[in-house]
């Protein structure tokens, strides 16, 4: 009966391929992100959104109601969720939120 052969594996070399998936399993998403990022600016860039006031009062009224809910649930405030979103300049009072989000209106409630 002839003996399996059993390739040598170093603790280094199990370590290495792991995260050698890893980076190129994050490489792959970082790529399939900018291609679809590319996609949708040339798409807004053909057919721009959000044009009217209309559009741009929803949309911030949406994300008022999505921060109250966050803050509500205990998941974090408000102005930590607008500056991680790169939304205002750091230090800014938290009066600048006002910029991008509006209250839901007491007739909509």
């Amino acid at each position: 009966m002839k003996k399996k052969s059993v390739r040598p594996t170093t603790d280094l070399m199990s370590q290495l391929l792991p995260q050698e998936k890893r980076n190129a399993a994050q490489a792959w998403d970082r790529k399939t992100r900018e291609r679809r990022w590319a996609a949708i600016d040339v798409e807004l860039k053909k057919n721009p959104k959000m044009t009217r006031a209309e559009d741009r009062k929803s949309v911030a009224t949406n994300l008022g109601e999505i921060l109250d809910s966050f803050e509500r649930e205990g998941k974090g405030r408000k102005e930590a969720v607008v500056r991680a979103a790169n939304m205002g300049v750091p230090g800014d009072s938290t009066k600048q939120l006002y910029r991008y989000v509006l209250p839901r209106s007491p007739s909509r409630d």
